[in-house]
């Protein structure tokens, strides 16, 4: 990794009316530190910049104190859904992630909210929501997997872990971000690298909200 960050790129507004809010898209591939990220930059982020909200994904997976997410099985989550309880779902690995609607109702109030998302759902929520800044968290595949073997969440001699793996050694970095984070060091310092950007981004997000 030569650089910490790259610069982000113009997006086209999307065919949706454009909203109040800012969001950010959080992606990486396991054991990048996402979740870790999210949680510090929340308690560094200064009043001046307005409210930053998170929110817990409903996730087809037992829960684990690794990950904030509320655990559900895959009949609740497909009721959930047709009674159009999210604002966004996705398959991934094997499992179902849904952010639940009330994001929607946040942004629209204009806060700033933070997804943690699989990339390919990027370009549909790009399209669903404008501002977006999409980071890409970056780790070495050796830090990955020390992270990954340290929280225990995945069991190596499973097809999902493999799959992960996989993914992270034929797709380290994720060309489409606007945004591209090394955080291999301490999360604190990725975090403050991140609110910095969104300090500078400041006139073009309000420019496009008034556009």
């Amino acid at each position: 990794m030569p650089h910490k960050t790259e610069a982000y790129k113009d997006r086209p507004y999307p065919e949706e009316s454009q909203g109040r809010g800012r969001l950010i898209l959080m992606t990486g591939n396991a054991g990048s530190g996402k979740d870790t990220v999210m949680q510090t930059l929340k308690e560094i982020w200064p009043a001046s910049l307005g409210r930053l909200s998170t929110v817990r994904r409903w996730i087809t997976r037992p829960s684990h104190a690794s990950e904030p997410f509320i655990s559900v099985a895959e009949s609740r989550f497909f009721h959930l859904e047709a009674r159009g309880a999210f604002w966004i779902f996705w398959r991934s690995h094997g499992l179902y992630y849904g952010v639940p609607r009330k994001v929607k109702t946040w942004l629209d109030r204009g806060d700033t909210v933070i997804l943690n998302v699989s990339r390919d759902m990027v370009e549909t929520l790009r399209l669903r929501w404008q501002p977006t800044l999409v980071v890409f968290l970056w780790t070495p595949l050796e830090v990955s997997l020390e992270r990954m073997a340290r929280r225990g969440r995945e069991k190596p001699d499973t097809e999902a872990y493999r799959n992960r793996i996989l993914r992270a050694e034929s797709l380290p970095v994720f060309a489409e971000a606007d945004l591209l984070l090394d955080n291999t060091g301490p999360a604190l310092e990725t975090a403050a690298l991140l609110l910095r950007h969104i300090r500078g981004r400041e006139y073009a997000w309000e420019r496009k909200e008034g556009a």
